[in-house]
């Protein structure tokens, strides 16, 4: 009671596979996420106030570096310099940094900052308060990237093994 059945075009299949480059699967991935981590940087730049709109070129897709499948979203410094009224110059991730988290006696207290205050600021009060809108925007966004992953790999893995397939 043996059934002898052929897979058709498991030859081609085959053949696609030894011409795949060692890293082929990058690819695809990382066109994925570059089309998935757009609503995340939209979400961003919508969240940013109204006094930050300048501000909004500091936003950036990043990929990773070396053969890590990584892509970073988020605000990036040394973008250029934003100007304010009274004519000085600020880096644009400081601006976006400082709202987001505080400053001063109002520091987010969550959050893990790389330098504790200073001997001379340590008494005073004030300073802008934390808004975490950046947070927010990632939190708020997320979904969306995930499905929009899902459907992007997809194509593009397709896109790939056709292209494969023409060689």
């Amino acid at each position: 009671m043996n059934t002898e059945f052929e897979i058709d075009g498991y030859g081609n299949l085959i053949a696609i596979f030894r011409k795949m480059p060692e890293d082929g699967y990058r690819k695809p991935v990382m066109a994925a996420f570059r089309k998935a981590a757009v609503p995340v940087k939209r979400a961003i730049i919508a969240s940013l106030p109204s006094y930050l709109k300048g501000v909004k070129t500091a936003v950036k897709i990043k990929p990773g570096k070396g053969k890590k499948l990584v892509l970073a979203v988020g605000v990036y410094g040394n973008t250029g310099v934003y100007v304010n009224r009274r004519g000085v110059g600020w880096d644009p991730y400081m601006l976006v940094y400082w709202h987001n988290y505080g400053t001063l006696s109002n520091r987010a207290p969550g959050h893990s900052f790389q330098y504790r205050r200073r001997k001379k600021s340590a008494h005073w009060k004030g300073g802008i308060r934390p808004r975490f809108f950046v947070d927010r925007a990632v939190e708020s966004s997320i979904g969306e990237a995930q499905r929009i992953f899902d459907e992007a790999y997809l194509v593009e893995h397709e896109k790939f093994l056709e292209k494969l397939a023409v060689q």
